[in-house]
């Protein structure tokens, strides 16, 4: 099959020229002919019809429309134009919501159009006397002054508008400005200033008037690096523009529903193709539609073509038009995906000289040929035509840099999934995604290998590969030379840069001239960090680091140059390596080498870091592969081999990080000493840092001021004994309270206890609470639990304090000013344990009760406010299950318990607006209800509460219930997924109906049990599919079937008396009955249980077994079968005596057929298509006379009264049956032909 059997190829062969639009046919020419995507239609109805109508009042605006070279920008504006200027255009239009819209603007203009050319002329003037000449042609004449003797343009476009308006009272004037960029790219800083600021004024001017205008540039003007230096200016006419860039969906949509328009067969034929090879790159399935769309034309072709930096006039469009020329007459591949991507496009560079005068295309040409060059002599043969696809793939991404030097490249798997790089023998047995990645890696590594390096370089960070042009001097032995002269000092500096990078250090180091970082250490026996220093070096080579830490940990240099006294403190712990190979060693040298020389390396700096860098991922690496075996701890004056650290250790290391390691090791060392230095520290569930503490303590706090318990927030106070065993805020139990409240009890009445009394400061100018040496942010959420609990009130300064009524403010306050507190104090009877009950019902901190004492109106508004919420609530609630809870065609209550619940729902709803009445703090001094009836009253809501969750989790399971329900209508009843439905029915109901269990995680198994039935159904009815209908290519051969030979001789024969029709009615009927679809895809099956193409419906078909290529090569043996028992029937009943009798009568040339036939013994494709032959035979045969039977007949005479024959009597009857057959009939005549019912 040929390419442009798979596509209705429209080509786009030239570029528009707007001034085209000026003639009647060729403007109607670009309206029939504009593809229009959605994304255009939205900006065309939205943006441009918008802003250039004028009968609703609207800030109007001028219009840019921005694209490239070929990308229908010109077209678009003449399409735009065309309509304003003659409504009858509208007709033409291929987009019915544009249609609609257009009505608004078409035939409502007067339209002048025009091309910048190259011109030193002011855009002003050229604007002005286009305007002048083209309203002088209709009969509107005004002149303009000359720059000079303006103060601004506006006054001008006023006066023209109002002349425009005298002729044209119900038009308005629409001027369309092509290829505005070219001319602005070579003005100078003064010209631009005055071009820039007259745009800004037409802008301004569209606002007042029914004056339009249109510009088309190339690129964006307002965010354009060229025109930075008049980037206020711009600013300025942005405001007064808007633009609608042509976007690579809109390209896209052109080159799939133009170019390369294709029917539902051609699609459906090119998905089949593709879906061959959906295993072999990752983007192809997932994005399956898209290739089918743009099919031959990879999606990156466009992709890569938009990045392209430096060709001009690249023409999208046009060149997807000529790509397709040159292989619509080519055969499609079977064996491959035949996809076209843009390493063809480097064919089509090349071919135009005049790219070469461009330095970038130039020098990427020359490197690209010399490339080119060697790997067509050197490359083995099966590799040299992709390896030719990636060379030319690689010269075109060169090109999309913005610096033709970037290290920018393409890894291997974008080089196969955007090239489609194939080779049959690529499939190894593996996996064949990993199979053809490493068949493209092995054509890159040979490329590699051929050039010594040169040309492609590699970036082993992110895997990509790139045309390196400046790959010549041998940078290897420079630094080979440099490293026979360094020392052990600068060594040990390299090796500390190693270290730095493995240990995960900054740049910037705490001391300046010293290898010393700010070191946070994971406590793990507390889930926490503890602050400290890590240095590399030796004690006596580092500064004294202040303020003092928790700890130090000391890498020792690789090379010993001083002597130190190790004193054996608790708080230093250090690492040395003790072995390291030769190649470490040596690998060392050529890195620190490498930076050596990259310090005074000039133009190749960036060479020699890429050195330095691969030096450094091998030293890298090495350290990481062998630190347990070459590295050795001291603690105490201890050493310990790290396996025997690590195997010391109280908590499980699976990690093979070196800085993870590393600080396990270490913080096993140090826990005792950080447990005696930190008594009491509490253990928290998460793991603490000091990154992530105040992002923890301030959702805390919010969790605190708004009753909303996080789990997180949760996880935090459990650590410092906050919450009873329901999960609800209590300080009695907790010891950091205790301490707090110990403190304040040593104050007297009225007295408070200040910050310092509360957070000290050690020597070194650290903060910590109490003993515990807790972090001072800690301390502001103990108090926080106090205040909400009625027990402090906290006073920030300035008049400002937090008790239990506006606790709220702990969520508003920044946590450095709440850190900053002044004091703290105790607060200054009420029922008030019912009320502190009440309030936690209804969501309110029970804290703000303490408030009530002093007459504080907020929590009474609080309290009141709740409880209506709680009312309506209920009264929805009541609503909701009046008719009763029912799922999948089943009530999830017995009547008894659902009246029980609605009983429950109205007392809860009456409490709740009882609650009405205490709306003063001294009616509820009156407040009536005990803790135990209050207890009774929560229980009841949780209940209801639950039974909400329910409701709310049918709602959101009754779409898939019904997908189901109607899809078990089309399973056959032999599936066993009839039982699993009814097994995940009943499943689903008891699960349900069993409110207390009804967990989070039993939702998701409920949600994934509905889901997998889902995904089998699909399964299973894509399989039925399968078996009952054509795919295309089935389709094709159940063509083939209809207009065969053979059943055209068949059809023409039938005429013919004593042939058994019955047996050709029956073939066609069951080739008939091969019905078509190949428009199934899994997104329907998604939204529909069944084809939304054909409607099939496995309950109400028959369906076959085995697949229907067997049915189909089944009807074609059928077929041959029936052609050659005709024959035979013909032939034989032409060599009857009686009808030889009959020849004589024929005239010569008739009898001749008939004898040719005989002579043949076959149907030849000669006498098949002569139409007399069937004639002849006819009328050959027309003195036999045919007797129908039927097989019900024959037993009915044969066997009428089943009793037993002899074959005496059995001959008898068969006699007499023929004899009554032929009663009055010339026996030689009579052809008996079993018909209907016959076998």
């Amino acid at each position: 099959m040929k390419y442009g059997d798979l596509i209705q190829f429209d080509p786009v062969e030239t570029v528009a020229q707007l001034k085209d639009a000026n003639d009647k046919n060729k403007a109607a020419n670009f309206v029939s002919t504009y593809v229009i995507s959605n994304q255009m239609a939205d900006n065309l109805r939205n943006v441009v019809f918008e802003n250039l109508q004028f009968e609703t009042p609207r800030d109007s605006k001028g219009l840019m429309i921005v694209g490239n070279y070929g990308t229908g920008k010109s077209h678009l504006m003449a399409v735009i134009s065309s309509i304003t200027e003659d409504s009858s255009f509208i007709d033409l239009l291929t987009n019915d919501r544009v249609k609609e819209s257009a009505s608004k603007i078409a035939g409502k203009f007067k339209v002048i159009r025009t091309e910048i050319g190259t011109s030193t002329m002011y855009l002003r003037d050229i604007i002005f006397r286009e305007l002048k000449e083209n309203l002088e042609e209709m009969g509107i004449y005004f002149n303009y002054p000359s720059m000079n003797q303006v103060v601004n343009n506006k006054g001008i476009l006023e006066e023209m508008m109002s002349l425009f308006n005298e002729k044209y009272p119900d038009q308005g004037l629409l001027m369309v400005v092509d290829e505005l960029l070219d001319y602005l790219r070579h003005r100078n800083e003064k010209e631009i200033i005055l071009d820039i600021n007259f745009l800004r004024e037409i802008g301004e001017f569209c606002k007042s008037s029914r004056f339009r205008f249109i510009a088309g540039v190339q690129e964006t003007l307002f965010e354009n690096p060229r025109f930075e230096f008049v980037s206020d200016s711009l600013r300025r006419v942005k405001d007064r523009f808007v633009e609608l860039r042509i976007v690579r969906e809109d390209i896209e949509y052109v080159t799939a529903n133009r170019l390369l328009k294709k029917n539902s067969k051609q699609k459906a034929l090119i998905r089949e193709h593709l879906q061959k090879f959906t295993k072999f790159y990752s983007t192809l399935n997932e994005n399956l539609d898209n290739f089918v769309e743009l099919f031959p034309i990879h999606p990156a072709f466009i992709t890569m073509f938009e990045k392209v930096k430096f060709v001009e006039k690249r023409e999208v469009l046009q060149t997807i038009s000529k790509v397709m020329r040159k292989v619509l007459d080519k055969e499609m591949p079977e064996d491959e995906p035949g996809i076209i991507s843009f390493d063809s496009y480097w064919d089509f560079i090349k071919s135009n000289a005049a790219n070469r005068a461009v330095p970038e295309i130039r020098e990427t040409e020359d490197k690209s040929d010399e490339l080119m060059v060697k790997v067509e002599s050197n490359i083995k043969r099966p590799y040299l035509k992709n390896a030719k696809r990636i060379v030319k793939a690689l010269s075109v991404h060169r090109l999309s840099t913005s610096d033709i030097n970037t290290k920018l490249g393409l890894t291997v798997t974008e080089l196969r999934d955007n090239l489609c790089i194939f080779d049959v023998n690529a499939e190894m047995g593996g996996d064949p995604l990993d199979d053809l990645h490493t068949y493209v890696e092995t054509i890159l590594r040979e490329i590699i290998k051929i050039v010594s390096g040169q040309y492609v370089s590699y970036i082993k960070e992110n895997g990509q590969y790139y045309l390196d042009l400046n790959k010549t001097i041998d940078f290897d032995a420079q630094i080979e030379k440099k490293a026979e002269v360094l020392d052990k000092g600068t060594l040990n500096r390299y090796y500390y840069d190693i270290l730095a990078k493995l240990m995960e250090c900054s740049d910037k180091t705490y001391v300046p001239g010293f290898k010393i970082w700010e070191y946070e250490l994971r406590w793990y026996e507390k889930n926490t960090t503890r602050p400290g220093y890590l240095f590399f070096g030796q004690p006596n080579e580092r500064s004294t680091a202040q303020p003092p830490r928790d700890f130090y940990i000391y890498f020792l240099p690789i090379y010993k140059i001083h002597d130190f006294k190790d004193e054996g403190r608790d708080d230093e712990v250090f690492f040395s390596l003790k072995t390291i190979s030769e190649e470490f060693e040596k690998d060392l040298l050529n890195y620190a080498a490498a930076m050596e020389l990259a310090k005074t390396a000039g133009m190749y700096k960036s060479s020699y870091e890429d050195k330095a860098r691969s030096f450094q991922r091998t030293l890298t690496r090495w350290l990481n592969e062998h630190f347990l075996d070459s590295f050795e701890v001291t603690y105490q004056k201890r050493k310990k081999d790290l396996r025997e650290a690590l195997k010391e250790g109280s908590f499980i290391h699976k990690s093979d990080n070196f800085k993870e390691t590393v600080d396990y090791i270490a913080s096993m060392l140090f826990n005792n000493y950080f447990d005696d230095t930190a008594i009491g520290y509490p253990k928290f569930p998460i793991r603490i840092t000091s990154q992530n503490r105040i992002q923890n303590i301030e959702n805390t706090l919010k969790a605190i001021a708004l009753g909303n318990f996080t789990k997180q927030a949760k996880d935090i106070l459990s650590a410092f004994n906050l919450l009873d065993e329901s999960g609800n805020l209590n300080t009695s139990k907790s010891p950091y309270i205790k301490f707090i409240r110990s403190k304040l009890q040593e104050k007297g009445v009225n007295e408070v206890l200040n910050t310092n009394e509360l957070i000290e400061t050690t020597k070194g100018g650290v903060e910590y609470f109490g003993p515990y040496r807790l972090e001072p942010e800690w301390v502001v959420v103990l108090l926080a639990a106090m205040v909400y609990m009625g027990e402090i009130e906290v006073s920030l300064g300035a008049g400002e304090t937090i008790d239990a009524s506006n606790v709220e403010k702990f969520a508003k306050i920044p946590l450095e000013q709440l850190l900053n507190f002044k004091n703290i104090k105790r607060p200054k009877g009420l029922p008030i344990l019912e009320l502190k009950h009440l309030f936690t019902i209804l969501g309110i901190n029970a804290g703000q009760v303490e408030a009530l004492k002093n007459d504080k109106k907020p929590p009474v508004q609080n309290m009141l406010s709740k409880a209506q919420e709680k009312v309506e609530r209920m009264a929805k609630f009541q609503y909701e299950i009046s008719q009763g809870i029912t799922f999948w065609s089943t009530a999830l209550f017995d009547e008894k318990t659902l009246e029980a619940l609605k009983k429950k729902a109205k007392a809860l709803n009456e409490f709740f607006d009882s609650l009405q009445k205490y709306h003063t703090v001294g009616k509820l001094k009156n407040f009536k209800y005990s803790d135990e009836e209050l207890s009774k009253i929560e229980k009841d809501l949780k209940e209801v509460y639950s039974v909400e969750e329910l409701l709310d989790f049918i709602k959101d399971l009754n779409q898939k219930v019904g997908y189901l329900e109607r899809a078990k209508e089309y399973v056959p009843l032999e599936s066993d997924l009839h039982d699993k439905f009814d097994e995940a029915k009943t499943e689903t109901l008891d699960k349900l109906k069993n409110l207390k269990k009804l967990t989070h995680q039993i939702k998701v198994e409920i949600h994934e049990k509905l889901d997998s039935l889902k995904k089998e159904y699909i399964k299973i009815y894509k399989e039925l599919h399968r078996k009952a209908r054509l795919n295309a290519h089935q389709d094709e051969r159940k063509q083939k079937l209809r207009n065969d030979i053979r059943l055209k001789a068949l059809n023409s024969l039938a005429m013919i008396k004593i042939l058994p029709n019955a047996e050709l009615n029956k073939f066609t009927e069951k080739l008939a009955n091969l019905k078509t679809c190949y428009s199934l895809i899994d997104g329907d099956l998604e939204r529909s249980p069944i084809c939304e193409s054909c409607g099939f419906k496995p309950t109400s078909e028959k369906i076959q077994e085995g697949d229907m290529d067997i049915a189909l090569e089944y009807l074609d043996e059928e077929l041959d079968k029936l052609f050659n028992n005709w024959t035979n029937i013909l032939l034989d009943n032409l060599r009857d005596p009686v009808v030889e009798e009959n020849m004589g009568l024929l005239h010569k040339e008739h009898r001749e057929l008939i004898e040719e036939f005989l002579s043949e013994g076959e149907l030849t494709k000669e006498l098949i298509n002569n139409p007399e032959f069937t004639k002849v035979v006819a009328e050959a045969l027309s003195g036999l006379e045919k007797v129908e039977i039927t097989t019900e007949q024959l037993v009915q005479k044969l066997f009428g009264d089943h009793s037993p024959l002899t074959p005496q009597e059995m001959k008898e009857r068969f006699e007499k049956f023929v004899q009554d057959l032929l009663k009055g009939k010339d026996s030689s005549r009579i052809r008996i032909v079993l018909e209907k019912g016959g076998k």
